[in-house]
């Protein structure tokens, strides 16, 4: 049977369970007392509104089932990839799903988010991006509004990526559970720190991460499969973004569990007290340097940076570009927008 007709089947069984199970409760609460007295026995379907405890406990069991049918539709649904997240193909049964994309041939491109607007981070996941990165680090992100824009980048045909605070073993936890397909990292000097990051990423006996009923086990019902595939699909991203990370980019690159390595260039010039210009030369010795490391250990290499400057790093062999969507891409738009309007007032003025 085709994967699409399976889907569709555990749907329909799941809906008509679950279906079936509100039902049950309701006719039973039906026969007691309580709420037989609350509903008119004329007609035993119509809750007045002046019998407000009838109408909750009904509703209220009514909007459970239902919830239940829509959580495992979509997570039954979500787990046939799309063509564009099915593209990357690799030997390597440890490197699955998103993570896969990391180690096969190809650039990738990405943007940041700083709107935790899930209509924002639907309408770029829809873009044609291979990941949105919801930047946690710089924008007010609480874990419920990150949820939500995970959620509808999730119906799109991109994979979604926080990029987190800090290293935090508890914090990775936190947002792993709420089902992203990777993480990344910044300002990672060491090796040591990014053994520590994957330890705190990977299930047992790679990691500590600890079992959890978030939504990356659709609330419960997927917790057997999501343990048993984190660990090859989810992908960590670590940046390197001090002189302390150049000189450590060889180690960094060779830990097992990396998948990416990306510069912050602005960052990575305060600290090398150079001008924030992606032609420096310091700034492009030390991005060679971590190009030959990640090379080294087949690592792709990224960074973040303006559209403008795309094809310089392409040259200089970036194969992860970053963009932010939300500084620059929309307020170029806006600017752009206005710009014409304003054109198209003065050419009716002087006509």
């Amino acid at each position: 049977m085709p994967r699409a007709e399976k889907t569709t089947g555990a749907v329909a069984s799941a809906a008509i369970s679950s279906a079936s199970l509100a039902w049950r409760i309701v006719r039973a609460r039906c026969s007691s007392k309580l709420l037989r007295s609350l509903i008119r026995p004329a007609d035993p379907l119509h809750c007045p509104s002046t019998h407000n405890a009838g109408v909750d406990l009904v509703s209220q069991v009514l909007l459970f089932g239902l919830s239940w049918i829509t959580t495992t539709a979509r997570w039954t649904e979500t787990s046939v990839a799309s063509p564009m997240k099915e593209k990357a193909v690799t030997d390597n049964p440890d490197t699955t799903g998103f993570r896969a994309l990391f180690h096969a041939p190809g650039p990738l491109d990405s943007q940041y988010l700083s709107s935790s607007d899930p209509a924002i981070a639907s309408i770029v996941g829809q873009s044609g991006t291979d990941y949105v990165i919801l930047d946690a680090e710089h924008s007010v992100y609480s874990l419920a509004t990150l949820r939500g824009c995970i959620d509808a980048v999730a119906q799109t045909p991109a994979r979604c990526v926080v990029r987190i605070a800090d290293d935090s073993p508890t914090l990775i936890k936190q947002i792993l559970d709420l089902g992203v397909d990777g993480i990344q990292v910044p300002n990672v000097s060491t090796a040591d720190q990014a053994e520590r990051i994957v330890k705190a990423a990977k299930y047992p006996p790679e990691g500590i991460r600890g079992i959890g009923g978030g939504r990356a086990s659709g609330y419960g019902p997927r917790m057997n499969q999501s343990v048993s595939t984190a660990n090859s699909s989810v992908a960590i991203i670590v940046m390197i973004e001090s002189a302390e990370g150049i000189r450590n980019a060889a180690d960094i690159a060779a830990v097992p569990g990396i998948d990416g390595l990306s510069v912050g260039p602005h960052d990575l010039a305060l600290d090398l007290g150079i001008p924030m210009n992606p032609q420096h030369p310091k700034l492009l010795d030390a991005f060679h340097t971590l190009v030959a490391a990640g090379r080294a250990s087949e690592k792709k290499v990224g960074v973040v940076c303006g559209l403008e400057d795309v094809p310089q790093w392409l040259a200089e062999g970036a194969q992860l570009f970053t963009v932010f969507f939300t500084t620059q891409v929309l307020n170029a738009a806006a600017k752009d927008t206005s710009s014409k309007m304003r054109a198209a007032f003065h050419a009716r003025i002087d006509a």
